[in-house]
Order: C-alpha cells, then sequence, then structure tokens
C-alpha cells in the first residue's frame, strides 16, 4: 500500500507514548529507558518529526503518565508498578515530571495532551480513542517509549479499535536495542505498516497529499444527489461505492416494487423476474433468486454508510489485500462493504478470505 496515502495528514495523527520528562529525562523514574533513548538520540528525531508534523497539519499527541501525589488510585499488580512507587521520581500532576520533553517542541496552542492514571496503555480506559475518532482520524502514527510495554499495548488497542497504525522503527526504542528489533520484526510488522522517522516526514514535507491543514472531513448532506465512486472517508469511516445516481437507482427500485406483476401470491412471472434483481449495492444479502418463479428480493441501494461499520479504516482494507501474510489477493465477498475492524491489519487479511467463503456458502445453500 502506497505511504503517502496511508498517513495523509488529513486523517493521520502522530501519538508520543509517555515522553515526559519524569520517564525520558535526566531525572527519570525508570533510568533504562532513559539511557537508551539518550543513546540513540531518540528525542531529537521525535522533535523533527513533530515540527514536520505540525507544519503539514498533523495533530501530534502526547500521551502521558500522571498519578496523585498520595499515589491512590494506581496500579499495583506488577513489578513494573512496584518498582515505580519506590522511585523517587514520581510522575505526579502538576510537577514538571509529567510535561512533555522539551525536544519535542510542545505547542500548547496545537498539541493535544491525553493523560491516564492507570494501565500499561496510551489508548485502553483513556480518551484518545474517542477524540481521535470525533476527528475523523483513520491512521495513528505510533511513537514513543517503550517497545518493552506501552508501544506495543498501544498499538495492539489501536488495532483493534479499527485504525490503521504505522510505526516508525527508529522512533521507538526498548531497554534492550535487540530485543526491540525482535519486537518490531516478529510482532508489530504483522498488525501495523513499519517505516522509518526520515521516510516519513519526507512524505510529508514532500507535499505528496493534497490536503489543508487540520481539515475535518466534511459529511454528505442527504439533499446530496450523487455520491463519488471513491470517497476519502464518509461519515463513520466506510467508504461508499455507488456506481450509479443514488436517488435515481432508490427511485427505480422502489417503482419496480409497485408495478412488477405477480402470478400467485409471493411468486414472480419468469419473464419479469429478472427485472426485480437490482445491483448489488447493499450490505448483506442481495437478490438471491433466479427467474425460476421463486420468491424474489428486491435490495434498496444504499443511500447512506452503514451504521454498523464504526470504524474509520475501512477504505485501506482492498489496498492491503496483498500484503503478507496472504501472498495473494482473495475472491471478493457478496458484499459490498466489509466491517473494516476484520481488514485494517495484514493478520486480520488472512482470516478475511476464509470468511468471505462462509458467506458465498451462505448464500449458496439458502438460494
Amino acid at each position: 500500500m502506497d505511504l503517502a496515502d496511508l498517513v495523509d495528514p488529513a486523517h493521520t495523527a502522530l501519538c508520543v507514548v509517555e515522553c515526559q520528562n519524569g520517564v525520558v529525562g535526566p531525572a527519570s523514574s525508570i533510568p533504562a529507558v532513559a539511557a537508551a533513548v539518550a543513546d540513540a538520540d531518540l528525542l531529537a528525531r521525535l522533535g523533527t518529526l513533530a515540527a514536520v508534523a505540525r507544519s503539514v497539519g498533523v495533530r501530534v499527541v502526547h500521551c502521558t503518565f500522571r498519578s496523585r501525589e498520595d499515589l491512590w488510585g494506581g496500579n499495583r499488580n506488577s513489578r513494573l508498578f512496584a518498582a515505580a512507587r519506590k522511585s523517587e521520581v514520581q510522575q505526579v500532576e502538576g510537577t514538571a515530571a509529567v510535561e512533555p520533553a522539551a525536544e519535542l517542541g510542545f505547542d500548547a496552542d496545537v498539541d493535544v495532551v491525553v493523560s491516564r492514571s492507570h494501565g500499561l496503555s496510551a489508548a485502553s480506559g483513556t480518551q484518545l480513542i474517542p477524540l481521535l475518532r470525533n476527528e475523523s482520524v483513520a491512521t495513528v502514527v505510533v511513537v514513543g517509549v517503550s517497545l518493552n510495554v506501552a508501544v506495543p499495548n498501544t498499538v495492539f488497542d489501536l488495532v483493534n479499535a479499527g485504525f490503521q497504525v504505522v510505526v516508525p522503527t527508529d522512533g521507538s526504542v526498548a531497554t534492550d536495542a535487540d530485543y526491540g528489533n525482535r519486537v518490531l520484526e516478529h510482532t508489530l510488522a504483522h498488525v501495523s505498516t513499519l517505516t522509518d522517522v526520515t521516510t516519513l516526514a519526507g512524505v510529508w514535507q514532500r507535499g505528496e497529499i493534497p490536503a489543508p491543514p487540520l481539515r475535518r472531513l466534511r459529511t454528505p448532506m442527504a439533499s446530496e444527489s450523487r455520491i463519488p465512486t471513491r470517497t476519502p472517508c464518509s461519515t463513520r469511516g466506510a467508504r461508499a461505492s455507488v456506481a450509479a445516481n443514488v436517488t435515481q437507482a432508490t427511485r427505480a427500485s422502489l417503482v419496480e416494487r409497485r408495478i412488477i406483476p405477480t402470478s400467485s401470491a409471493g411468486l414472480t412471472r419468469p419473464t419479469t423476474a429478472a427485472m426485480t434483481t437490482p445491483p448489488r449495492v447493499a450490505r448483506g444479502k442481495g437478490a438471491r433468486t433466479s427467474a425460476k418463479g421463486r420468491k424474489t428480493k428486491t435490495v434498496t441501494p444504499v443511500t447512506r454508510p452503514d451504521h454498523r461499520v464504526r470504524a474509520p479504516a475501512r477504505r485501506f482494507s482492498e489496498d492491503r489485500l496483498n500484503d503478507p501474510p496472504t501472498g495473494k489477493e482473495p475472491e471478493k465477498a457478496a458484499t459490498t462493504l466489509a466491517t473494516p475492524w476484520l481488514t485494517n491489519s495484514r493478520l486480520a487479511l488472512h482470516f478475511w478470505p476464509s470468511a468471505s467463503a462462509n458467506t458465498r456458502a451462505m448464500d449458496a445453500g439458502s438460494a
């Protein structure tokens, strides 16, 4: 899939995980992570990437961790949390420890801070996912610390929520460099798109995508008589693939239901049965019978995206069908719109052809 289309600034956000003074700075509650960040010169690269993101209209979201001064409500159920509680540096809200690192160039007027006080992920149980959905974000670039725990957890939660995820391989570190490389190669490569900071910044800087900064995707109005064949992103992230004028097709379908004569109750004349089979433009079961006198159903064309399609990543699924591990494009299912949370990663696409085959088998058996 083309990286330029995947990280279009109109639907992309940059998520910086726990790059705060109390974690990656000189006074860190996790010295091993701070040392890995310093050795890799990570903050300088992320500062450059964040500056480029702001210049093209990509929202920079700082996902930080904070706690109460008395640590009330914090986790106690792992050795990581126990070590953090004993540390001399605490991530107390309102202190410099929870502020984004200075190298990131934090801009209070543009950047967004999403904090959490529990858990291991920047997305689970926080406001991150609702905020991204409200702004029609489809792709999230995840950087920060660390590849040991927080970054993989955040990537998994975003993929589970239906987002496309991009992970720059040099945008994160682990306490052990070899382990970090294995996590990228054997885990994150299967559920996200891997690139590097230089390539990603270059795509944004070259302006390969003519999108205005921080533009909210417009919802088509009901009064519009035609929906383009390929839309960037529709009301809830589902792409409407309608080949003809929706209003005209709907009117024609309704007329068919009124004027098609029947030979008996529930049966259609062989000479007119074919007329009641409109194009497959709706989600789910379409007209399945042939002109042999069986009961015939007419499918009303879709005039808006399916309300059950919640995730905003559907528009990328067809472009990723040839990505590993599938190796080849499977046969397409009978339905026009597929559930995006099954097709927003290469691992999920491995199972999609089987689901399509089951759909076709059920349609054939009920015909």
